[in-house]
């Protein structure tokens, strides 16, 4: 777990993001709290829930656990809590958030884009982003695994060779062991990339003004997910942009990592 320090940024698409802007401006304040250096493992999981759901078990137990519904990430964040002795964080009759636990979570939204972001609003946490083609991002290939670069050999690999505009050629991909990209000036490994990472928060639109640890609304239909994945293209690997799934959707390009620190 690594520690992130209080304090605010502005949620917004950069100015030079050639999309147009898709959400209002808003200024969030936050305070203090930990979150995994990197995405949990296929061996983090299985230890903790028996069981390795991951489609890519040939990438070997330091890939990042896949095919995870929302639930079964909460799920992790309860049985990890009561393995250390801390209280559960959430209610699984009904999924309600308990916000005085201090056990794990997931992060919410706005937690998850400062980490991500690390103190920068730019395109990228390590900089400007030029999207050459659809998956070729030279600044984005140093960073995270992508739909441009995700090559892999191991067993269960997807056909990828017919991918539009490749920044790297092959004919397989797939996730790879964490933390093999540059990290976050907080020393964060793949939060873009790699995995999607479930947030705790449902998708809904964004209000502009300026908000104290916000939060999604208390219901909803879709959970939020952040960060990109391993077979998507560079546009939607960014520390701003946005996308939700059903709670109940399990897929090979959905991760999670965890938080401890209460609202």
């Amino acid at each position: 777990m690594m520690w992130i320090p209080p304090g605010s940024f502005t949620a917004a698409m950069p100015w030079d993001d050639p999309r147009g802007g898709e959400e209002p401006y808003r200024t969030v304040a936050l305070r203090g709290f930990w979150i995994g250096k990197y995405e949990v493992t296929q061996t983090q999981y299985e230890t903790v829930m028996g069981t390795n759901p991951s489609r890519f078990v040939g990438c070997g137990g330091q890939c990042p656990v896949e095919q995870v519904s929302w639930f079964d990430a909460a799920a992790f964040c309860n049985r990890l809590s009561e393995l250390e002795g801390l209280q559960p964080c959430y209610h699984e009759e009904n999924w309600a958030l308990d916000r005085l636990a201090n056990g794990y979570r997931l992060p919410t939204e706005a937690e998850w884009e400062y980490a991500c972001r690390a103190g920068t609003n730019t395109a990228l946490y390590s900089g400007g982003m030029t999207i050459v083609s659809p998956n070729h991002s030279p600044e984005l290939g140093r960073i995270a695994w992508y739909g441009g670069n995700s090559c892999v050999t191991y067993e269960g690999g997807e056909e990828c060779a017919a991918w539009l505009g490749r920044q790297e050629q092959c004919a397989r991909c797939g996730t790879l062991p964490v933390g093999g990209r540059e990290p976050n000036a907080w020393g964060l490994h793949d939060t873009l990339g790699n995995v999607w990472e479930w947030c705790h928060d449902w998708l809904g639109p964004l209000a502009a003004g300026s908000f104290a640890d916000p939060m999604g609304a208390d219901t909803g239909t879709v959970r939020v997910d952040r960060g990109g994945a391993w077979r998507y293209q560079a546009a939607k690997c960014r520390p701003d942009f946005r996308d939700g799934r059903l709670p109940g959707y399990r897929g090979s390009e959905m991760g999670f990592r965890i938080v401890r620190g209460t609202l």
